[in-house]
């Protein structure tokens, strides 16, 4: 059941973490393109990496 708990407090973070960051690079890049999206992918894909391999 903690398992659960703990699975729910990161998703929580990374939820506001990905919305922060959404926010801040609409107003620095004023462009269509999702670079908050595709900036928070690559670095959970290479800390998933790290958290997999080290």
């Amino acid at each position: 059941m903690l398992n659960f708990l703990f699975v729910g407090i990161g998703a929580a973070f990374g939820g506001m973490t990905r919305y922060g960051i959404s926010v801040w690079m609409k107003n620095k890049w004023k462009t269509n393109f999702p670079f908050a999206t595709f900036i928070i992918n690559l670095s959970g894909s290479f800390f998933s990496w790290l958290a997999c391999f080290k």
